[in-house]
């Protein structure tokens, strides 16, 4: 008998890498299997019995609280832009309850995806992983072939002297998106030994995997994630390679790069007109209005995700006319700040700090596949908060996603090496 449980969570999982509509279809189906085992057995109908409940069940660093906190201080700030007659410069808000509160399902979605992968075996996890790897496998083949040839809503890197190409984005649309879901995968299939691979050649596929990622992050032409991926790969390189492999491995990474650093392209992208004239400039403007958000509205913010329909009275106000993002705030942590206050900003630390913290204990504690698995996630997250920097990407509904994904996989590996110390997927 086919188990629609376990059927839910790979499509799930393969659908991370797709369009939006393909993980909204498949999220669903994992909240439809999951109401179905929570409430219904046998076809009938039956009262949740302890250990069922996903939404108040403990969880590593209480993983449970801060996502609670974080879902009511999001909520709260609406509530207060909305009935404490907020005004920035003579703008309100315009609260629209429904869509501005639908991606807080993202975080309750995680708790429901924990309390999924609990009914998982072993091999059916380790199966779920390399699943989960190898279709960003075929995702970062697919940028960089996009990056040539103009497949899939196509997006044109504009300004290279080299010719016309285009960004990777994946199924994603999206370069920063695209981007920031391939981190996690990239870091943990660098992180994973050849020998931990399934099937016959695998130091041949961990090779190949290798290069492939590794050119689908080059061809989405993001500058910041050029530099976070550096900086991580070289990292990597320092833990998990000794004596003289690791001073060989790491001077082929460094020369690579300084190769690389030469070309025509990675120049144009650094160059004064480009960085200071371009992304550098906006972001400036942007970063400024949200500033003065947080020193009129401390506590509460202007309400959750609502600073991109208030940047514009700031700019008219300081006669700003071009390049003007009415937007997010281009900083995760800035946007959070702005939106939501000083109190939501809190929460946002608290809950990140806890999902880093689960595979960071997982590495540091653990042995085997288990160890390599939480240094690549610790590395993701990384690579996912340094683009943050930049870019407003976890609250992307594409990449929270992968968030969640990444989240729960990171628990369940928690709460299964805590059982037995030589648990290896």
């Amino acid at each position: 008998m086919i188990n629609a449980t376990w059927i839910s969570a790979i499509l799930f999982t393969v659908s991370i890498y797709g369009t939006m509509a393909m993980m909204s279809i498949a999220s669903g189906l994992v909240v439809v299997a999951w109401a179905w085992n929570s409430f219904i057995s046998k076809g009938k109908l039956r009262f949740l019995k302890k250990g069922d409940e996903v939404f108040f069940s403990p969880l590593p660093y209480r993983l449970h609280w801060w996502t609670w906190a974080l879902a009511l201080l999001c909520a709260w700030s609406l509530v207060w832009a909305k009935f404490s007659g907020l005004e920035f410069f003579g703008r309100k808000p315009n609260i629209l309850w429904v869509a501005d509160l639908a991606k807080l399902w993202h975080l309750f979605f995680t708790l429901i995806l924990i309390g999924v992968l609990r009914k998982f075996s072993q091999p059916q996890l380790r199966k779920l992983l390399f699943i989960w790897l190898g279709t960003a496998f075929f995702a970062a083949a697919l940028g960089i072939i996009q990056h040539y040839i103009p497949v899939f809503k196509p997006q044109y890197i504009p300004n290279l002297s080299s010719g016309v190409y285009y960004h990777a984005t994946g199924l994603t649309g999206f370069h920063l998106s695209y981007v920031s879901i391939m981190g996690f995968p990239l870091m943990v299939w660098l992180a994973i030994r050849p020998k931990d691979f399934p099937g016959k050649y695998k130091i041949h596929l961990y090779s190949a995997g290798v290069l492939v990622f590794l050119l689908s992050q080059l061809f989405a032409y993001s500058k910041t994630n050029w530099v976070a991926v550096a900086l991580s790969v070289f990292a990597l390189i320092l833990i998990l390679l000794k004596g003289k492999k690791r001073w060989f491995v790491l001077s082929g990474f460094i020369v690579a790069v300084l190769i690389l650093a030469q070309s025509s392209a990675v120049r144009e992208r650094f160059s004064q007109e480009q960085l200071f004239y371009g992304t550098l400039r906006d972001r400036l403007y942007v970063w400024s209005a949200n500033f003065e958000m947080i020193r009129q509205f401390p506590f509460f913010g202007v309400g959750w995700h609502h600073n991109s329909d208030l940047s514009g009275a700031y700019y008219d106000a300081h006669e700003i006319t071009q390049n003007r993002f009415e937007s997010h705030a281009h900083n995760n942590f800035l946007d959070q700040w702005a939106t939501t206050g000083s109190f939501g900003l809190i929460a946002f630390l608290l809950y990140c700090g806890a999902a880093l913290l689960v595979p960071l204990t997982l590495a540091y504690h653990s042995r085997l596949l288990f160890f390599r698995f939480g240094l690549g996630i610790v590395f993701g997250w990384l690579l996912l908060h340094f683009n943050g920097l930049t870019q407003t990407n976890f609250w992307d509904a594409k990449i929270l996603h992968q968030i969640s994904w990444v989240i729960a996989f990171s628990v369940i590996s928690f709460e299964r090496s805590k059982v037995t110390e030589d648990f290896n997927f």
